[in-house]
């Protein structure tokens, strides 16, 4: 497998600004939407505040508009139902994107469906610690060091966690595909994703590094609108948010699609 970042790029913009691009935009708007209503509601249950408490002055630091009177544990169960809802929304997606579907066909959404969705919710489970693991390895090895005291390190540890995030990350993302395209059990998927990308993880390093590049343009765009609309309606504020995530997942996901469909025959095992 050879990856060229420039046309794999251009391919995966093309399928995300798309009509079906467009579509998904709105259904993941919806899950990330239930997700933070979730966290922000597990937030002010416990701490009473809002998720800026400590970042902005009075009075930015109220809870949101669609912030839910609810249990910490019912907080909880709501954001696994915004992943899992997130999930089947992702199995759909990857059909569609990754068989070049102008349309959604329905066996993208009915086809062994359950069992699918239920494949990739247990995959994402897995595969998010093992990415924040990584991130975090040079941090937790300076902690082991020289312990929570800052120094001129600690900033060189967190850059260089970009290395072990991305091995994980182009290891075994394409996982997901695997799991909604060919019904793979995620712990199947996970090694047919190590097959597919080995020997030919530095192409997907840079691939990952245009990745890292595009998240950290929408976060700043989103997470600025976020905070400043915080300040004149939280409700908006919070619906920033959610489409920021939207957008983040429709991208991610064309661009896995794209890679997969042209080189998942790349997944020999040893």
């Amino acid at each position: 497998m050879s990856v060229e970042p420039k046309s794999t790029l251009k391919s995966c913009f093309k399928d995300a600004v798309s009509k079906n691009g467009g579509l998904f935009f709105a259904l993941f708007s919806v899950s990330s939407l239930v997700f933070f209503i979730a966290v922000e509601s597990r937030t002010a249950a416990t701490e009473g505040a809002g998720p800026l408490e400590g970042v902005l002055p009075e009075p930015f630091v109220e809870a949101g508009a669609l912030v839910v009177d609810m249990p910490r544990a019912a907080a909880v169960l709501l954001a696994f139902l915004g992943i899992f809802i997130g999930s089947y929304f992702a199995v759909v997606a990857l059909r569609v994107f990754v068989a070049g579907h102008d349309t959604v066909p329905r066996e993208t959404y009915a086809e062994n469906i359950g069992k699918t969705t239920v494949n990739l919710f247990l995959g994402v489970l897995a595969f998010f610690p093992l990415l924040v693991l990584g991130l975090l390895l040079p941090v937790l090895v300076y902690v082991s060091v020289y312990g929570f005291f800052f120094s001129a390190l600690l900033p060189v540890a967190v850059l260089l966690g970009i290395f072990p995030g991305a091995f994980v990350a182009v290891s075994f993302g394409f996982f997901a595909p695997y799991a909604a395209v060919e019904d793979a059990g995620f712990i199947e998927a996970f090694e047919k994703s190590w097959g597919m990308t080995k020997g030919n993880r530095w192409s997907l390093f840079l691939l990952f590094l245009a990745l890292v590049a595009v998240f950290v343009v929408i976060s700043t765009v989103f997470l600025a609108a976020y905070v400043f609309l915080w300040g004149v309606t939280t409700l908006l504020a919070q619906l920033m948010l959610a489409f920021g995530g939207a957008a983040a997942l429709v991208f991610t996901l064309s661009l896995v699609a794209v890679v997969f469909r042209n080189h998942h025959g790349d997944d020999a095992t040893p």
